[in-house]
C-alpha cells in the first residue's frame, strides 16, 4: 500500500493479499456461523472499512516516513553521518570511518559490549553483492559481532542470497529504529 504525491491511496495489491489471507487463513479457522458473521462484517460500508483498517495503517506509515525522512539532496557521506546519528539516538556509540582504508565499514557501532559494523549505501538503484561482501569482510577484519548494510533503496536478489549465507543483515532506512532487534543484539533476545 502506498500514497502517491497527490494523496491517493494505491491499495490494489494489499486488497488482493487481504482477500487471499481471508480465504486461505481466516476462513479455514472458522466454523460456518463464524464465517458468515465475519463475511457480514466485511460487507460493511467501505468508509467504515477505511476508517477502522486502512486509516490506522496509513497514519503509522506516515509517522514512519516522517521519522526516517532523509533529505533528497543527501550525499553518500551525509548519509553515513545520518545513519550514525540515528544509531546514536538509540544509545549506540557510533563513529563514521575515514573515506579510504575503512575495509568496507562506514559506521562502527557499539552498545553494551555488542559491536556492529555498518555499510551505508545512498543509491538510486538496488544494492548488489559487492556491498555485502565488503561489510562481511569488515566484520571479520574488525572482529565485530555483526554486520549490516543500510540503504535508502532496495537489494538485488543476489545480494539477499549472499546476505543470508554470510549472516549480513540488510536494512532500509525504515529499519534503523529497530536496529537492536534486527541485529539480534543480546539484550533483545527472549530467554
Amino acid at each position: 500500500m502506498r500514497i502517491d504525491e497527490y494523496g491517493v491511496i494505491h491499495d490494489a495489491a494489499w486488497q488482493k493479499e487481504w482477500r487471499y489471507f481471508v480465504e486461505k487463513v481466516i476462513h479455514a479457522k472458522l466454523n460456518d456461523k463464524e464465517r458468515n458473521a465475519f463475511d457480514a462484517m466485511q460487507r460493511q460500508p467501505l468508509a467504515n472499512f477505511k476508517d477502522t483498517i486502512i486509516a490506522p495503517i496509513v497514519k503509522r506509515a506516515e509517522e514512519i516516513a516522517a521519522n526516517s525522512a532523509i533529505p533528497d539532496f543527501m550525499t553518500p557521506t551525509g548519509f553515513e553521518q545520518w545513519c550514525q546519528r540515528r544509531l546514536q539516538k538509540q544509545g549506540w556509540i557510533a563513529i563514521t570511518t575515514q573515506a579510504t582504508g575503512d575495509q568496507g565499514a562506514d559506521v562502527l557501532a557499539e552498545k553494551d559490549g555488542f559491536r556492529a559494523v555498518v555499510q551505508c549505501k545512498y543509491y538510486t538503484s538496488s544494492v548488489g553483492n559487492k556491498s555485502v561482501q565488503e561489510v562481511f569482510a569488515a566484520k571479520q577484519h574488525y572482529r565485530y559481532d555483526a554486520a549490516a548494510v543500510v540503504t535508502n533503496a532496495g537489494y538485488t536478489a543476489s545480494a539477499r542470497t549472499l546476505a543470508r549465507s554470510t549472516g549480513v543483515v540488510l536494512l532500509t532506512i525504515h529499519d534503523l529504529d529497530r536496529f537492536d532487534e534486527l541485529m539480534d543484539a543480546p539484550w533483545t533476545r527472549v530467554a
